[in-house]
């Protein structure tokens, strides 16, 4: 998925407005896509991981939320609170 010619504008803009060096058009489309499957992989992992903790609305659990901060947006699971060690855990079935 190649960004459009707006996005990439957008993105120039925000990365001189923090001083920061932005990316050629190559490097920014070959960094979304990146991120586009290190998202898609996150995705399937907290359906995993959800699912084993039994994470449902009945029990008070709500989707993430997602918030801007200075250095970007970020996510919040408002719901759920683990307190859980690793091995606790046990095997999720879930494979890279």
């Amino acid at each position: 998925m190649a960004p459009t010619e707006a996005e990439f504008v957008a993105y120039v803009a925000r990365k001189e407005a923090r001083g920061e060096v932005p990316r050629d058009f190559d490097g920014y489309s070959e960094a979304l896509e990146r991120w586009a499957h290190a998202q898609q992989v996150g995705d399937a992992w907290a359906v995993r991981i959800q699912a084993g903790l039994d994470c449902r609305d009945d029990r008070g659990y709500d989707r993430e939320v997602y918030y801007s901060t200075d250095i970007g947006r970020r996510f919040h699971d408002i719901g759920v609170e683990l307190d859980v060690a690793a091995h606790e855990v046990g095997d999720t079935g879930w494979e890279a």
